[in-house]
């Protein structure tokens, strides 16, 4: 491949273990390819979204990346479990599923990655 795209979702401030996992173990590769980096997640503070970037991804694959953006999130109170529920309603402040994504970014990051522009 010319381009990979990665990607995960942050839950509790931590993405995926495989995707961790995957990224550490192809490293060297991954580092041959236009890469780009995305994440989903509800957070909208930019020093926030730094943060869990530099912690989902390792710094030298960040510096090679093409583009890095959080593309939008999506969580459902039907499919949690008991503890998750509970720790999301306190923080929300109510038990409504919600998805939002960003389709400006997600373009964005399209053209980024692959040069594609849709105008």
């Amino acid at each position: 491949y010319d381009a990979v795209i990665l990607g995960g979702s942050v839950y509790a401030g931590m993405v995926q273990k495989q995707l961790k996992e995957y990224v550490k173990a192809n490293l060297p590769q991954l580092l041959s390819k236009k890469i780009g980096l995305f994440l989903c997640a509800a957070n909208s503070d930019k020093e926030q979204i730094k943060k869990e970037m530099e912690f989902a991804f390792p710094s030298e694959l960040l510096s090679h990346s093409l583009v890095q953006d959080v593309l939008g999130y999506a969580y459902s109170f039907e499919k949690m479990k008991f503890l998750d529920k509970f720790i999301l309603k306190k923080v929300k402040g109510d038990d409504k599923s919600a998805a939002e994504y960003y389709d400006d970014r997600i373009e964005k990051f399209a053209e980024a990655v692959c040069g594609v522009n849709h105008e």
